[in-house]
């Protein structure tokens, strides 16, 4: 995971985070994938946020990223950028041959692959195909999630959780399916997402699994989309298999979307993930949280 050459890095990170929150993995994983050193303040997010911590993001959220004591940078996606940006530039400064890992395509300096003229254009489309999937599996399939809480009984429970699930399919996974590298063969396989166990076979993968061992884009290692998604899409799959969710989700998921499902899966066993969630505290918190808002909603 991340640069396997470390060198110094000129900046001072502090991160003020907290492991429960989904928004700060982020944070988390983008720093861990970079290989970038970083000094970690843990925030509590349960009760009133130091002064000192306001003062720096006003709205009271983690993460909060300060560079150099000085530069403050909030909002999940935009601390990720731009780790990823400064840890690029400042490689090409002070290393300019070697290749450090990104989350992005460059848009500029080494490409892999291509000539000079067309680097450029093929990493700006690349970045704008991983800001697509983003959106679509946020706007389209995961805030739909958030309706399950307030459900009113187990039919509103499961219209929630088809609608979902019928946006997976029909939204998300082809996006995710269509950025692997395509053959001849996958290119004809893939022509339909629901080829089912033909479209892995005839791609010479691991089954219906999609490419074995394979991020966003047919990578190897996280890109962007795995540390923007990754956190919300093993919570879900974590909180239907223990029940906060209806377990229905998991189950469709893994039957119906088997690409998407494995995908989940490489992304929950990656140790940058796994440092940063504990699935019992998380099931418990969500327990908690799902109990007063059916409460205030007056549900319960």
């Amino acid at each position: 995971m991340g640069s396997t050459e470390t060198h110094a890095f000129p900046h001072k990170l502090v991160l003020y985070t907290n492991h429960t929150c989904t928004w700060a993995n982020r944070a988390n994983i983008a720093l861990a994938e970079l290989s970038l050193p970083f000094e970690q303040r843990i925030i509590n997010v349960d009760g009133p946020r130091p002064a000192a911590f306001l003062a720096l993001n006003p709205r009271a959220l983690v993460p909060v990223l300060v560079v150099d004591d000085e530069h403050v940078i909030v909002e999940s996606v935009i601390i990720c950028q731009y780790l990823d940006d400064v840890a690029s530039a400042v490689c090409a400064a002070q290393h300019p041959s070697l290749r450090r890992r990104q989350l992005c395509p460059p848009l500029h300096g080494q490409h892999s692959g291509g000539g000079e003229a067309d680097g450029p254009l093929a990493a700006a489309l690349t970045r704008a195909q991983m800001a697509l999937f983003i959106d679509v599996y946020w706007t389209r399939f995961h805030t739909l999630l958030f309706g399950l809480f307030e459900a009113v009984d187990q039919a509103a429970e499961d219209r929630i959780v088809d609608e979902a699930v019928d946006r997976l399919l029909g939204e998300v996974q082809p996006l995710l399916v269509a950025s692997y590298p395509r053959t001849h063969e996958t290119a004809t396989a893939n022509a339909g997402v629901d080829a089912g166990v033909d479209a892995g076979v005839d791609a010479g993968v691991d089954g219906p699994d999609g490419p074995d061992g394979l991020f966003y884009g047919g990578n190897t290692e996280f890109t962007l989309v795995e540390v923007i998604t990754g956190p919300f899409v093993v919570r879900a799959m974590a909180l239907s298999r223990r029940g906060v969710y209806p377990a229905r989700l998991a189950q469709r998921v893994q039957q119906e979307a088997p690409r998407f499902a494995a995908w989940a899966g490489k992304i929950a066993e990656r140790d940058s993930v796994r440092a940063v969630f504990d699935e019992h505290v998380i099931v418990k918190r969500s327990v908690a949280k799902r109990q007063r808002m059916r409460k205030a909603a007056g549900l319960v």
